[in-house]
């Protein structure tokens, strides 16, 4: 295990919501009542224990009930299984060396919890016979026979709902030439039916692992379609949590997947990660990709780090980094990061080097997602690589940063927030050359989108600015140096493969010299980064006075409460008080304009806080109120009035992040209980 190089705020989950997804025990060594079974090419051997579930067929081992096992041995044709819908299995696999010629060498069976211990050095790999394409495609197999013949598409396969925390102190060596080296099932119903996770109804899967080394190679893996390499190092249907540990990993596909939660990381604590991902298509793919915190390299031939998941439709797709230390190097079309929604940066220090078409961060949605997007920085040290063609810039909220961009792609230095960004996004960039080059469109008032990057408009005028704030600024003695060469903010740049690259602060390096790919486009971001007012405009504009109701200005006459969204936290907060409002704007808070009414007296809504997480709570239940507060939540008053009789209001809970969320739109509520919140009713 590594420590972190830089400590992680844990914004994500809840403690509550964590804890939950663990097992029952962790790391634990078996007990002195454990069952042992010794592998030889032969057979399996048996010490007797305290548990005495199990069947054995050659050298196939069936586990049946809960209890302690340890496996030892080597065997070329073997395999352990854990029956389904078991409850507390503790398997302990102490240096052993486990072939399957056909299945799985590990399978964990549907809706069971199991803890897997490794010890020593543990080898587990299997043969082209496990893969059902394979036999299918190449020896002729139907469907059925190759179901019979018991190809499960995996080196260590955990099947739907069930729920495996692997750990230890040893080393794990995984080679797949089947499909994927880790295979974590899908979120079950009742009925056992496939569902979206999240729901406390439902039973979800999850893979979770923690201390140990683990080596994964899935680059031999047999591809019906074109014969090439498709594996996955990891690949799960609900939840992957790459909590601590070592993790080398080379794959013909995703070297890390998840259909919805993957996160790298824990909530707390000094232990986390060290991943190096040495090939992969991508390396680290979610629909939601968590980093907490940890040591990640990635060496990816397409994305490096990629939020997406072609079967989701109007999700939030989000990739959020709260700290830790990555270097992420995509190529060709590939973006270092990639998110089908929103990139969100609060910590940590971040080298992303895009593919000689591809961008160092790129967001959007695709063809199935109607939510919106962002990019934001609110922290954290990012120096980032790419083709201005596909660049993005921070929103307003965002900590200062500098941009230099090249000419192939027709941008130019920009004006005032054109080649650089102040936090509050610029003006854009300017009409006139030198600043704006051969014309970039200038912007409204409010910050719009910076100058137009396209002829005639805009010939190689500036880039875009930000997308709000009229104050602009300069980033002031920084300069990026190529080589032996240097480059102010917003000068024009190209960077050829392999060109060593430092950001300086005088005669200071801000990061370290690092090698990047072909690059016309460069972003850097780093905290207390010094950023010069416009003097046309040094201060900043200040809050306009409500016309309607100019002898106090903290509260707004409209009646109607103030929404605002943190995209670090996924917190949404509700607020009457204009001068509240503007302070959580200034700390990077999205406002989301007006939702449901107040009133001057009526039903009194309650605010608490909870401390630990951070997260309000809005109630109309006084007695709800007393409860958290008893429970430690601090007591924040009466948050507004409203008036039942004109007012109601929808109140939905979050399983997976543990939040509520509140809106008086019965189209917006409808649409987050179809992702998998909680319908709680009406609040008030």
């Amino acid at each position: 295990m590594r420590k972190q190089m830089k400590k992680a705020v844990a914004v994500l989950a809840s403690a509550a919501f964590v804890l939950a997804m663990m097992p029952a025990r962790i790391g634990f060594a078996a007990d002195d009542g454990a069952t042992t079974f010794t592998f030889s090419e032969t057979g399996i051997t048996v010490e007797a224990g305290n548990y005495l579930d199990y069947k054995i067929d050659g050298t196939d081992l069936t586990i049946t009930g809960d209890g302690d096992y340890v496996v030892k041995g080597e065997c070329s044709d073997g395999s352990i299984t854990v029956k389904k819908e078991l409850e507390d299995v503790e398997l302990t696999l102490s240096d052993l060396s486990l072939q399957s010629n056909s299945t799985a060498p590990l399978t964990v069976g549907k809706y069971t919890r199991a803890n897997i211990i490794i010890e020593g050095t543990v080898f587990l790999s299997d043969s082209i016979n496990n893969s059902e394409d394979y036999l299918v495609n190449e020896l002729a197999k139907t469907e059925d026979e190759a179901d019979a013949a018991g190809a499960e598409n995996a080196v260590i396969k955990l099947k739907d709902a069930s729920r495996v925390a692997i750990s230890g102190s040893g080393t794990l060596n995984v080679n797949a030439y089947a499909k994927n080296g880790i295979k974590s099932g899908s979120a079950l119903d009742d009925n056992g039916e496939s569902v979206a996770p999240g729901n406390a109804d439902y039973h979800d899967a999850y893979l979770f692992i923690n201390d140990i080394t683990l080596n994964i190679d899935a680059t031999g893996v047999y591809d019906p379609n074109d014969g090439d390499t498709h594996g996955d190092g990891i690949n799960g249907e609900c939840n992957v949590w790459l909590n601590s540990g070592i993790y080398n990993i080379a794959a013909g596909d995703d070297a890390v997947h998840s259909d919805y939660f993957l996160n790298i990381g824990a909530t707390g604590g000094d232990e986390y990660p060290a991943v190096n991902i040495t090939k992969c298509t991508e390396g680290l793919e979610g629909a939601l990709v968590n980093i907490l915190g940890g040591e990640i390299e990635i060496y990816a031939d397409e994305d490096a780090i990629n939020a997406a998941n072609s079967d989701l439709s109007d999700y939030q797709f989000r990739i959020m980094v709260t700290g830790g230390v990555i270097y992420a190097v995509a190529n060709g079309d590939g973006d270092a990061f990639d998110s089908n929604g929103s990139i969100i940066i609060s910590d940590g220090i971040i080298v992303a080097s895009g593919g000689p078409m591809g961008n160092a961060f790129d967001t959007g949605t695709d063809g199935n997602n109607n939510i919106s997007s962002t990019f934001a920085i609110t922290g954290g040290t990012v120096l980032g690589f790419g083709s201005s063609q596909m660049a993005v810039t921070p929103v307003s909220g965002s900590q200062g940063y500098a941009i230099w961009t090249g000419t192939g792609s027709g941008f130019g230095p920009g004006g005032n927030g054109g080649g650089f960004t102040p936090p509050d996004g610029g003006n854009g960039g300017s009409f006139t050359p030198p600043d704006g080059g051969n014309g970039g469109r200038p912007t409204p008032p409010d910050g719009g989108n910076g100058g137009m990057p396209t002829s005639p408009d805009g010939g190689n005028g500036g880039f875009p600015g930000g997308n709000s704030g009229p104050a602009a600024g300069t980033v002031t003695n920084l300069t990026l140096r190529v080589n032996e060469t240097t480059y102010a903010s917003g000068d024009q740049i190209s960077i050829s493969a392999g060109n060593m690259v430092d950001v300086m602060d005088g005669d200071k390096s801000l990061l370290g010299v690092v090698s990047a790919n072909d690059a016309s486009y460069v972003i850097f971001s780093a905290p207390g980064l010094e950023v010069t007012a416009d003097p046309d405009n040094p201060e900043d504009p200040e809050t306009p006075v409500d016309p309607e109701n100019p002898d106090d200005p903290e509260r707004p006459s409209s009646g109607r409460i103030g929404r605002f969204y943190n995209p670090n936290s996924g917190e949404h907060f509700y607020t009457r008080d204009r001068s509240e409002g503007e302070s959580l704007k200034r700390a990077g808070w999205n406002a989301e304009g007006e939702c449901f009414g107040f009133a001057e007296a009526g039903t009194p809504i309650y605010r608490v806080y909870n401390p630990n997480i951070g997260d309000h709570f809005f109630t109309a239940d006084k007695e709800e109120a007393e409860n958290c507060i008893r429970a430690g939540w601090k007591d924040e008053g009466i948050a507004w009035y409203t008036d039942p009789l004109t007012t109601t209001a929808y109140r939905l809970y979050n399983p997976n992040s543990g939040r509520h969320f509140f809106t008086e739109n019965e189209a917006e509520a409808k649409n987050l209980v179809a992702l998998g919140w909680n319908d709680e009713g009406m609040a008030w």
